[in-house]
C-alpha cells in the first residue's frame, strides 16, 4: 500500500519550486486517483462477498457500484462532532471522581 502523508506531500510541494496553480493541480489529480483507488478496492471487496453475506447488510450484488458511490460521497459530507467510539474507562477513574 502506498500512503502520503500530509507532510510530505507539502516538502514534496516545496522543494519542486512549482507554482501554487502548479501544486493545486497536483493535490487535484493525486486526490482524484486516491478516490478512484477507494471506489474500485471497496467495489473488489464488497463483490467478494457471498450473497448471504450481502444480503446480511442489504445490498444486492448488482447494487454494489451504486452503494459503494453513495458511501464515498457520503463521507466526505459527514464530519462526525463527537467522537465514534467513547474512550475506555480506566480502574481507577471511579477514585478520581470521588475525590
Amino acid at each position: 500500500m502506498f500512503y502520503l502523508k500530509k507532510s510530505q506531500f507539502q516538502s514534496v510541494n516545496s522543494t519542486s519550486g512549482g507554482t501554487p496553480a502548479r501544486t493545486g493541480i497536483l493535490r487535484k489529480i493525486i486526490a482524484a486517483l486516491v478516490k478512484s483507488w477507494q471506489r474500485r478496492r471497496t467495489i473488489m471487496v464488497l463483490d467478494s462477498l457471498n450473497d448471504q453475506l450481502l444480503a446480511d447488510i442489504g445490498i444486492r450484488r448488482a447494487e454494489i457500484p451504486q452503494v459503494v458511490d453513495a458511501m464515498l460521497q457520503n463521507r466526505a459530507k459527514i464530519a462526525p462532532s463527537q467522537p465514534l467510539v467513547a474512550p475506555l474507562e480506566t480502574p481507577r477513574d471511579h477514585l478520581r471522581q470521588a475525590a
